[in-house]
């Protein structure tokens, strides 16, 4: 497993730069050693590395259509996060559907699933990844693609406890981009379109390493989709993205930032001038229990708030701390209480896992009359609101935004 801290993403970023523009060619291939892509999406997932960042960087060293197709799958995360942040009910009843699924499989359902979930199908490359999965944290984008159509369209399970499988296990899982991935592959995303696993593509694509007995996929020559339906449009609510107001930097009030997941680099962007008494993050145990986390998981999340704080210690000059322990509630009042706080400071959490420690953490900062401002990066202000349909709409919006970090020759 990568050092969960920013250098170790610049690095992986400095290096992917040798290669970038051979990207398009080797993308959709799957091996046992994933040096056709960049690795950064454990990274970007918690913004120890900006997509801004990211963009710009490759874009002063490389002529845009050389990289356009990297540059794509970045904006794909942007495009996720700005259709679900228009759209909290998919999110909402997403956790509603994992726990009915549960209790409505059959016992053949339940008996075949466990064996998926075991690594034990009897299918090589779906046990191939399955284990993957679980050692390492990581599947090529292929792999998932793959791995969903098969437990949705072939295995004729929930989309639902796939995608939980999904989330309790990556290391860059997102709310956004696995469950609307998910919705997608099962046809929901884009109506009628389901992505259909089929034997020629694995072929193709897939190593010999994993593909071990390729007779045993005869059963993928004609792969009918499961028929899913759901009752809502999800129309999207743009109200949801809004401009947010920040106290002055030169405020007399006692100001603390609160670091969370969602956004691991205060330093840069709207709250880098700040003069915090001090600056918090705060472990949630209670909802990595909620998520079924694996270890890798919170190993990785708990290493990357570290080093978030300490990089926090040395911009705003303030003591860090880091609450891994205990309850949430009794350990936001710890925070105020020790450092005489009554102002926060902090990014808005997105939809999902840290939007929900967001109303326990206002609910403590209310109740101790301390008050909370947040906000948004101009990266996500300008762009979430393009994400009103399908990502190509938006691409071709937002294509315009990016010139603007375009050094080199198009």
């Amino acid at each position: 497993m990568n050092e969960a801290t920013r250098n170790c993403a610049r690095t992986k970023l400095s290096e992917f730069q040798k290669k970038v523009q051979i990207y398009n060619l080797r993308r959709n291939y799957v091996g046992t050693t994933h040096d056709n892509v960049s690795g950064l999406s454990p990274f970007i997932t918690r913004r120890l590395i900006l997509e801004q960042e990211i963009i710009e960087q490759i874009l002063n060293k490389h002529p845009f259509t050389k990289v356009e197709k990297f540059i794509q799958e970045v904006m794909w995360r942007s495009y996720w996060k700005g259709w679900l942040e228009m759209r909290p009910k998919v999110w909402d009843d997403y956790l509603r559907e994992v726990e009915l699924a549960k209790k409505q499989l059959n016992d053949r359902q339940i008996t075949r699933a466990e064996e998926i979930l075991g690594g034990c199908s009897g299918v090589s490359f779906m046990d191939h990844f399955t284990n993957e999965l679980k050692e390492t944290g990581y599947l090529h984008n292929h792999a998932r693609m793959w791995w969903a159509s098969h437990w949705i369209h072939v295995e004729k399970l929930p989309w639902q406890l796939g995608a939980a499988f999904f989330f309790s296990h990556l290391l860059d899982a997102d709310a956004a981009s696995n469950t609307l991935s998910w919705r997608w592959v099962a046809g929901l995303q884009t109506k009628g379109k389901a992505y259909l696993i089929n034997r020629g593509n694995l072929l193709k694509y897939c190593s010999p390493e994993i593909l071990i007995n390729p007779a045993e996929l005869d059963h993928l020559n004609e792969v009918s989709p499961t028929d899913i339906s759901e009752s809502n449009s999800y129309n999207p609510e743009h109200s949801n993205i809004i401009k947010y107001k920040l106290p002055s930097v030169e405020s007399d009030k006692r100001i603390g930032v609160w670091v969370h997941n969602d956004d691991l680099c205060p330093e840069f962007g709207p709250l880098t001038n700040y003069k915090p008494v001090s600056v918090a993050g705060f472990k949630d145990a209670a909802m990595s229990a909620k998520y079924g986390q694996s270890n890798l998981v919170q190993r990785f999340t708990e290493d990357s708030m570290k080093d978030a704080l300490d990089r926090c210690g040395g911009h705003f000059k303030c003591n860090t701390q880091y609450y891994e322990s205990g309850n949430l509630k009794e350990n936001i009042t710890k925070w105020i209480t020790k450092n005489s706080i009554d102002h926060v400071v902090a990014f808005k959490p997105f939809i999902g896992p840290v939007g929900e420690q967001l109303r326990i953490v206002e609910g403590e900062f209310f109740a101790h009359n301390v008050s909370l401002s947040m906000t948004r990066r101009d990266w996500d202000q300008n762009l979430f609101c393009h994400a009103k349909s399908g990502f190509f709409p938006f691409w071709k919006k937002t294509k315009k935004y990016l010139s603007r970090y375009c050094k080199t020759e198009k």
